[in-house]
């Protein structure tokens, strides 16, 4: 059996690259355990537009001149950074040849049995690098979506295409979302269209899989805390910098964010690729987030930690709730860590999920 598989694989994100990793090593060994000759690839699916989105910057405009001075002094651990994630994402996911365009993808598509999309947010019509290729359009084999996700927010479908998008549904046998919110959005749009719930690709390997594939890299002993928020604001920096008053621990940053990031004592661990983000959630002594990937590692590795704003994002107040760990949300606005972080045991609810999905994607996939 052939699968292809597309997602946001090509994304210097270590959740996107990590899931893809994870769905590709679940479904591998899926196949083998039920006895069905397995050949997975991604679809490398990688658009002009999304390789600039992490691409080294460019300081063409002098009235950039302070920002290329701000960021000259990390530009090597950038680079090293970038490397990585190119060297992980090439060695580990059984690429196709690379596409940059919809139009390329049916002729790929061909040559598949099925073909599977997700997971991560592919659907999130709103992202600047979504395309309808994630929905397979104009695509013939049998298409099936693992934990697919629409994001965060609610869609305003009268500012896009939702006629294209719907018949593109349409056209899935079977159809998964990551997130009870999108299914939601699902339903709204194509309300005879059944819709599971599955978990993020990610909690479908044990930590000891994890660490298998894992870095060394730690820092101070593994007395840090390490900080990953995507998009942070004075807030987030405001509340690291306030648990690390507390607890007596340095900041450990992995993601380079202009004057954001500048104008901090972080430890700024901007070298760091896939493997080595593994590692220091590992041996971290905390972890702070706003991401969902950010909570979903600290609850595989049974990690203490703190969700920011997270009973307030419906991806991660979904995980939250579902593994019973809601008191590790703080507020934004928070003036103090009044509650200890806490590591929750997911042994139990994590079991049932991967059995959930297994069921899902033996009968999706028809292995």
């Amino acid at each position: 059996m052939k699968i292809g598989n597309i997602t946001f694989h090509g994304a210097h994100n270590y959740g996107s690259v990590l899931q893809a990793y994870a769905l590709k090593t679940f479904v591998e060994n899926l196949a083998a355990e039920k006895g069905t000759e397995c050949e997975y690839s991604v679809l490398n699916f990688r658009t002009d537009f999304q390789k600039a989105l992490y691409s080294r910057p460019v300081f063409n405009s002098p009235k950039n001149a302070l920002k290329r001075l701000m960021y000259l002094p990390y530009q090597k651990k950038l680079d090293v950074q970038n490397q990585k994630f190119e060297a992980f994402i090439a060695e580990n996911l059984n690429l196709s040849e690379e596409f940059s365009t919809e139009n390329e993808l049916p002729v790929l598509a061909d040559n598949c049995d099925v073909l599977l999309a997700g997971s991560d947010q592919i659907w999130n019509i709103r992202a600047r690098d979504f395309s309808f290729a994630y929905l397979f359009e104009n695509c013939t084999p049998k298409k099936v979506s693992y934990a697919t996700s629409l994001g965060p927010l609610e869609i305003d479908w009268s500012q896009y295409d939702k006629e294209r998008y719907v018949n593109a549904l349409k056209q899935f046998t079977c159809i998964s979302a990551r997130e009870e919110k999108s299914r939601q959005m699902l339903a709204q749009i194509a309300p005879e269209t059944a819709v599971d719930v599955l978990v993020d690709p990610t909690l479908l390997l044990d930590v000891s899989e994890w660490r298998q594939i894992q870095s060394q890299m730690n820092v101070n002993g593994g007395k840090y805390i390490l900080y990953y928020c995507l998009e942070p604001t004075r807030e987030h920096i405001r509340l690291a910098k306030l648990l690390s008053k507390k607890i007596g621990m340095p900041v450990v940053a992995t993601a380079y964010r202009g004057k954001k990031d500048y104008f901090n004592p972080f430890v700024k661990q901007y070298d760091a690729g896939p493997r080595d983000f593994l590692s220091l959630i590992d041996h971290a002594s905390i972890v702070l987030t706003s991401s969902f990937h950010g909570t979903a590692f600290s609850l595989i590795y049974g990690k203490p930690f703190y969700a920011i704003d997270g009973m307030k994002d419906g991806r991660i107040s979904n995980i939250l709730r579902l593994s019973h760990a809601e008191r590790n949300a703080i507020a934004l606005n928070a003036a103090d860590f009044e509650n200890e972080p806490q590591a929750a045991d997911i042994r139990a609810w994590i079991k049932e999920q991967r059995k959930t999905s297994q069921e899902y994607l033996t009968a999706a996939l028809g292995l």
